[in-house]
């Protein structure tokens, strides 16, 4: 395969290689060490330790973008590579678009502020939840997620 060919995006492989993915390991109940890489969907490995693992994930990262490259598959960029504008479109039924207006009005903000401050609150819960159904299930005094979805900043949208 020769990787000077671009994709539909006009990046050839090596951009795609040298990209920065996060890995997550896990350390697994019957021994060894469980790898992946969240925005490589698919994209999993395993090793007797934590180096192997990782040694074995970057083998596997390659193999997988490899392969799609040569699909022609479009190769998501790592979460801290997307930019992020702060602005999306929603369609909902009037009856909710009604409602939300009429909260934001009580409260005395605009819909988008009240939206925005709504899907905050709600996001927040959904994680708390989660990290409480993790630390309740069997073996969970390991569990290391932080309590958040993420303890770093995200960068922000260059205008």
């Amino acid at each position: 395969m020769r990787k000077t060919a671009k994709n539909a995006g006009g990046r050839n492989l090596a951009y795609y290689l040298n990209l920065k993915y996060p890995v997550q390991i896990v350390e697994c109940d019957e021994g060894g060490y469980f790898a992946k890489i969240p925005d490589l969907p698919g994209c999993l490995s395993q090793g007797e330790t934590v180096k192997e693992a990782l040694k074995n994930i970057n083998e596997a990262k390659e193999l997988w973008l490899e392969s799609v490259f040569e699909d022609k598959v479009e190769i998501p960029l790592p979460a801290d590579e997307r930019d992020y504008s702060g602005k999306f479109i929603v369609r909902l039924p009037v009856s909710l678009h009604e409602r939300l207006a009429l909260s934001a009005e009580r409260e005395g903000v605009s819909l988008n502020q009240y939206v925005a401050l709504v899907l905050a609150e709600n996001n927040a819960l959904r994680n708390v939840e989660k990290r409480i159904t993790q630390l309740l299930a069997p073996g969970a005094e390991q569990a290391s997620t932080p309590l958040l979805a993420s303890d770093k900043p995200r960068r922000r949208a260059t205008r």
